[in-house]
């Protein structure tokens, strides 16, 4: 998929730490959804304005039922500063989608998958422990009567 860009409303800035905030800005492109692992680049300032570069900034929440998008930075330098400025109601450039993003919810999925089968070897292994444990007790007792016969 392709990234696109475009003008975001801030919803809303958080202050979370000293130095990190939560920026949530409302997503207006349905075709174009943000997924896990993905990241935007953000601009807060004119096109000839310094920084030269917009900040990327990795996606920290996204609901697709309201369409806010919200990102989670620490305040580094002149740029993510100037993003901290923003204020309820103003806009900032975002292009993005950018980067291979992932399902988290199939990711979940095999995750569990993989905990099931994890707790059937765990159930085999300690079976396995125990017979040989049987076992052994076993050998040990036959061993003893060998000897015992073998001494009379």
């Amino acid at each position: 998929m392709s990234a696109i860009s475009c003008n975001l409303t801030v919803l809303q800035q958080e202050t979370v730490a000293p130095d990190i905030r939560r920026l949530t800005v409302q997503w207006q492109d349905p075709r174009h959804e943000p997924h896990a692992g993905q990241f935007y680049m953000l601009r807060a300032w004119a096109a000839d304005a310094t920084p030269i570069l917009s900040r990327p900034i990795s996606v920290n929440d996204f609901d697709n039922q309201t369409g806010a998008l919200t990102f989670l930075y620490q305040l580094k330098g002149e740029g993510t500063h100037k993003i901290a400025a923003l204020q309820p109601g103003q806009t900032l450039t975002v292009t993005g989608p950018c980067g291979n993003g992932f399902d988290a919810a199939a990711l979940a999925a095999e995750l569990e998958k993989a905990k099931a089968q994890c707790d059937e070897y765990l159930d085999l292994a300690q079976r396995k422990q125990a017979e040989f444990a049987n076992y052994r007790r076993r050998t040990e007792g036959i061993r003893q009567e060998a000897y015992d016969d073998g001494r009379r």
